[in-house]
């Protein structure tokens, strides 16, 4: 089983907005990383645009384990900053 930060695990389409940047996740391995570009709520659906191809892919929330990817600048921010929390 695959542990993920609590913040990153997108718990259904209505956490999702169109811009994000996501990962999919099947039973510990990564599938596909993306752009969110459509959004079907109501059936647990969403389209991203695959970052390695460029492809339309559908993704299905009932099959796959949504984490969100961090922006470089955010992640390096909040790295920078747990590592002067731990100097203080």
């Amino acid at each position: 089983m695959m542990f993920f930060d609590p913040d990153l695990v997108v718990q259904g389409c209505a956490d999702l907005s169109i811009g994000d940047d996501i990962n999919a996740w099947q039973g510990g391995h990564l599938f596909h990383t993306g752009t969110v570009t459509d959004l079907l709520p109501a059936m647990g659906l969403f389209w991203i645009r695959e970052r390695a191809l460029g492809e339309r892919r559908l993704l299905d929330m009932s099959e796959l384990e949504i984490t969100r990817v961090l922006h470089p600048a955010l992640q390096e921010a909040l790295t920078a900053a747990t590592w002067k929390n731990k100097q203080s």
